[in-house]
């Protein structure tokens, strides 16, 4: 919490004009709020100057939570970023609202409007935006896209149309958004698949991650997303990427809308249940949660080299892998012997654990059956002593090398039966004696 006596300097290095407050006021407002609107306009006004907490809230008749509120909304759409002395001083410094022509084309600020607002308001709103068309211009004799490109896999929908750009506009990066996915994985995925990641431009990884972050999808799924929109010159149609990522989605979530939350820093936060914090503890990244379960230290290259072939060359998704991890880690005494972990992933590819809820629910299965054959077996002595002194040790066999099949009884005859019956009492004779 910053202290009221807290000073801080505001620095703003453009004027606010009167397209810039038309894009604050109508794109801008509905997402972060009057308040947040207000607090901008304030600091602009504010600038040059050191001033204290204090006399800005009193100012904006605001709490120190209301004004922490809309600062971070304000850093959230990138109309501010913030910076911390030594001494504790704060200097904020404004950041110039976009152009209509980069908002409609961010891909990621636009849409969140759409869904905010709804897709009717929304087109309403571009259409204030949108320059009249100039009478001098002369007749239109250029190429409309489909009659350049194939547009057949495009789908007509109400949020494709929404986050267009505008016409005859370029699109260019709106506001700052930390990669979701990890693009070195991602690249490791294409290599397996015959595909070379150095297709994969700068400007192309910040649109994938755009929709990596709208549709919550990991490094698998974007790669199968970047397979299916390769053309036969190996050029990345994003359309047919968004398009897909959208199906998947809504194939995904049932058809229901994308929903667009705002995280409040302060709000309380909702009780979890078990079952959710347990979800929430495996979705992590597998080598931070391997980096976690020993204590901060990094994972050594065998382990690295191991979690990298569970997901990558097998695919499997990382919550599913994390739940792997920590079954072997707590069955085998902190340790990962590879063999047995290749035996579970191969056994849970085959049984189809594709997802964080089936794997717990397999662990959970074959730990009770453990429990289960555990407390009704009886433990046979570890060894039994001959009379010369020699230990004889006695094996567990499993039961099912015990139990002949129903095609087998049948097809042993009297003599067959009666020379097993020989060579048990010959058995038990050397384990009682330690001699023939």
């Amino acid at each position: 919490m910053i202290k009221p006596n807290t000073s801080f300097k505001s620095i703003c290095s453009f004027g606010v004009y009167p397209e810039d407050a038309k894009v604050l006021s109508l794109l801008y407002q509905p997402l972060i709020g009057a308040e947040a609107l207000g607090l901008y306009m304030m600091l602009s006004s504010l600038k040059g100057t050191a001033l204290t907490h204090h006399f800005l809230i009193q100012l904006q008749n605001f709490s120190m939570e209301q004004f922490l509120q809309c600062r971070h909304k304000l850093e959230g759409v990138g109309l501010m970023s913030t910076y911390q002395m030594d001494g504790g001083n704060y200097t904020y410094e404004l950041r110039q609202p976009l152009t209509p022509a980069r908002f409609f084309s961010d891909g990621i600020i636009n849409a969140f409007l759409c869904v905010k607002i709804g897709n009717a308001d929304y087109q309403q709103l571009r259409q204030l935006f949108v320059a009249p068309p100039l009478d001098d211009r002369g007749q239109d004799i250029g190429k409309s896209f489909n009659e350049v490109f194939d547009t057949t896999s495009l789908m007509t929908s109400n949020v494709m149309i929404g986050i267009n750009p505008l016409p005859g506009q370029e699109p260019t990066q709106g506001i700052n958004l930390q990669y979701a996915f990890d693009h070195e994985v991602l690249g490791a995925i294409l290599r397996q698949k015959h595909v070379s990641d150095g297709i994969l431009s700068e400007k192309l990884l910040a649109e994938i991650n755009k929709i990596a972050f709208l549709y919550k999808l990991d490094e698998h799924e974007l790669a199968r997303l970047i397979i299916d929109g390769l053309d036969g010159d190996n050029f990345i149609h994003m359309d047919t990427i968004r398009k897909n990522a959208k199906q998947y989605w809504q194939f995904l979530n049932k058809g229901k809308p994308l929903q667009v939350t705002l995280v409040e820093p302060n709000a309380p936060q909702k009780a979890e249940t078990k079952e959710e914090r347990l979800l929430r503890f495996y979705a992590q990244n597998p080598l931070d949660f391997l980096k976690a379960k020993s204590g901060g230290a990094e994972p050594v290259p065998a382990d690295r080299t191991l979690v990298e072939w569970l997901y990558v060359d097998q695919g499997m998704l990382s919550g599913v892998v994390n739940v792997l991890l920590d079954y072997v880690l707590k069955i085998s005494d902190g340790r990962l012997p590879k063999p047995l972990v290749e035996k579970i992933a191969g056994e849970w590819q085959r049984k189809k654990i594709d997802s964080v809820d089936k794997a717990i629910k397999q662990v959970r299965t074959v730990l009770k059956g453990n429990k289960e054959r555990a407390q009704k077996q009886k433990i046979p002595a570890a060894t039994r002593f001959a009379s010369g002194g020699r230990a004889i040790r006695q094996e567990p066999v499993p039961e099912w090398l015990n139990q002949p099949t129903a095609s087998e009884n049948v097809a042993m005859t009297a003599e067959d039966q009666k020379k097993i019956q020989q060579m048990k009492e010959l058995q038990q004779q050397i384990l009682n004696t330690g001699h023939l």
